[in-house]
């Protein structure tokens, strides 16, 4: 390695650590904000430490990109306003040659993030996703209130007396439910004498059901079971919700591309097809938009950085938030099936390359 080569590595290693932690810090405000909202802001602080945690591997896999943007602008917008790319171009170094190094580093970022994402990432995930579903069942447990309609899943309740029986469980008294119904008819009612919670688990005695007709009229009066407790599991709905279900991120490449394969062979919603096969392409452009941003970031600032001028930085943080605007604008148009999944997928990295591109012909 040329001493060139050594000198220009070592100024990108600060700039890409701090790129690397801002946008972490950032991506990772959302997701607090997004397991709050889901979780109707009664996210547990170990719980919500645990998904924040096992969601740096993905969320560093889209920040390499800016990162990297950021230290190869922040890199020669550096050398220039010192002078010192000029000392290099008057020994006969070419634009070119100066861009390699950065280059490689962005080949080597997105070698790393590909590898990340294919390795670390859906692990990862799945532990984040497990934290998130263990969370919200053990929040189905309602807060049992007297004298107080309160809801879990498809019931509502209304209990005469409540008193502890335990530490965590309560005898109640004259409980009211109602539970509704998909097909948009009465809810059934059930009204019980008497009722007792084992955790997600509720017993009921003496209990009645009254069912209606579509015509919204009494269809009849039943005991559930003459002589044995009415049993509501609250975690049933809850955890057949969550069971077997895995999000692209929790997937590997190979499993993405036998589930496109599977789905195809079904009568699937073009939608859910669309989705997955974009998550597919994003696979892989994601990461290579580490070396397009290397190779784009290099010129831009060079040409402003001669005068000692910011510009080249502040126009490179400007193409970060269009490079993420234009993922989640083809991600729409990729969904809705307005544009094909590799496009929307590849779209982003097409631009900024040619770009880049155009930018070192340009300044060479």
């Amino acid at each position: 390695m040329k001493l060139l080569d050594r000198y220009l590595l070592r100024e990108l290693v600060g700039p890409f650590l701090f790129g690397v932690g801002v946008v972490l810090m950032l991506f990772e405000g959302s997701v607090i904000f997004q397991v709050l909202n889901t979780l109707d802001q009664r996210a547990s602080l170990w719980g919500l430490a645990r998904v924040l945690l096992f969601k740096v591997p993905y969320l560093l896999v889209w920040s390499a990109p800016v990162a990297t943007l950021f230290a190869s602008a922040f890199a020669i917008n550096r050398l220039g306003r010192d002078n010192e790319i000029t000392c290099i171009r008057s020994a006969g170094v070419s634009v070119r040659r100066i861009c390699l190094p950065i280059a490689a580093v962005g080949l080597l970022v997105s070698a790393a993030a590909f590898l990340a994402n294919e390795r670390l990432v859906p692990w990862a995930e799945q532990q984040a996703n497990t934290t998130m579903r263990q969370m919200a069942i053990a929040q189905a447990i309602p807060q049992i209130q007297a004298n107080v309609f309160f809801n879990s899943e498809s019931y509502w309740f209304y209990v005469g007396s409540v008193q502890k029986s335990g530490a965590h469980d309560v005898a109640l008294q004259n409980v009211l439910i109602y539970q509704l119904r998909d097909d948009g008819t009465l809810p059934m009612l059930i009204t019980a004498k008497r009722g007792r919670s084992h955790g997600m688990e509720w017993e009921f005695d003496d209990d009645w059901k009254v069912v209606f007709n579509r015509d919204n009229l009494v269809e009849g009066q039943f005991r559930f079971f003459p002589g044995k407790p009415l049993k509501l599991n609250l975690a049933r709905a809850v955890q057949d919700f969550w069971v077997n279900q895995r999000t692209a991120q929790e997937m590997t490449i190979s499993e993405l591309k036998q589930q496109i394969d599977q789905l195809g062979g079904r009568s699937t919603s073009a939608a859910a097809i669309n989705d997955i096969a974009l998550d597919y392409h994003l696979r892989f452009s994601i990461p290579l938009s580490c070396l397009i941003f290397a190779l784009m970031a290099a010129p831009l600032s060079l040409r402003f950085a001669r005068g000692g001028s910011f510009w080249g930085i502040l126009l490179s943080i400007v193409l970060g938030f269009v490079y993420y605007n234009t993922i989640f604008f083809a991600k729409v148009m990729g969904s809705n099936g307005v544009i094909p999944p590799v496009v929307a997928g590849w779209s982003q990295d097409v631009l900024f390359g040619v770009l880049g591109l155009f930018l070192i012909a340009r300044e060479e």
